[in-house]
């Protein structure tokens, strides 16, 4: 990821509050006190609805400082100690608004990398600091959400394929598959798999995400890209039993 892509400066300096500690998970952790409980209510409606339509699971944070971390950190962190997204498959997104330090941050599961660039996210930005410059927190939150929502409508995030045997012959492209495989290489950005089955596939990685690990068993998560060769898109990769959603 370039430096700073996802972080803004806001521009104005912030109302004198207390600094807060990191909030319980929740849809919406407004730890600022910034928000009114009716606005609190239609930003979590939104989060739900999204949730409920594309299964992408997202929570907005609002904080007054991020202690001795940079935001960037601040939300990245939450993203994996809350677990947000699905099982395997990282689809997940955290928004954190820094009232202090004037500064916006949204992290995403690697699985989101696909959908969400590192230009959707600049955008996404862009189109909440309009708000957030007048001290909108609600209406920065309001179109961030929304922004976010228009670029994972129609993509799906069930596995929809358990092991590579059963993928068909054709019409397989965008769904996600999970399956048991042996890392054998790998080459540049793609990592070379074969399942039990003795079945290979060459998975797509996106920058940053090759695995250093050879020779030992994974449950990988993946999107399926081509079929003849397979070619998929990682996900992800998990050694071990799923922990389950906080939320």
């Amino acid at each position: 990821m370039k430096p700073l892509v996802g972080m803004l400066v806001l521009g104005l300096m912030a109302g004198c509050q207390p600094a807060s500690r990191e909030p319980a998970p929740d849809w919406v952790a407004d730890a600022a006190e910034v928000l009114s409980a009716a606005e609190e209510s239609d930003l979590v409606d939104m989060i739900l609805a999204l949730n409920d339509e594309t299964a992408v699971e997202m929570t907005c944070v609002i904080v007054h400082g991020t202690g001795e971390v940079s935001i960037n950190t601040y939300a990245d962190r939450l993203l994996w100690r809350w677990e947000v997204g699905l099982d395997g498959v990282f689809n997940g997104i955290v928004i954190v608004i820094d009232t202090k330090n004037r500064l916006v941050r949204l992290s995403r599961g690697d699985g989101m990398r696909w959908v969400i660039s590192d230009d959707d996210v600049d955008a996404i930005l862009d189109a909440m600091t309009k708000h957030l410059a007048e001290d909108h927190y609600f209406l920065g939150l309001h179109s961030g959400i929304e922004e976010v929502a228009n670029r994972v409508r129609g993509i799906t995030w069930e596995v929809a394929y358990f092991g590579l045997p059963s993928l068909p012959s054709e019409g397989a492209e965008g769904q996600i598959v999970s399956f048991a495989g042996m890392v054998q290489r790998v080459s540049g950005d793609t990592v070379f798999v074969m399942d039990a089955d003795s079945i290979h596939a060459r998975l797509l990685l996106l920058p940053g995400t090759a695995p250093e690990v050879m020779e030992e068993e994974w449950e990988v998560h993946a999107r399926v890209y081509h079929h003849d060769p397979l070619v998929l898109q990682l996900l992800g990769l998990e050694a071990g039993p799923v922990v389950g959603d906080l939320f």
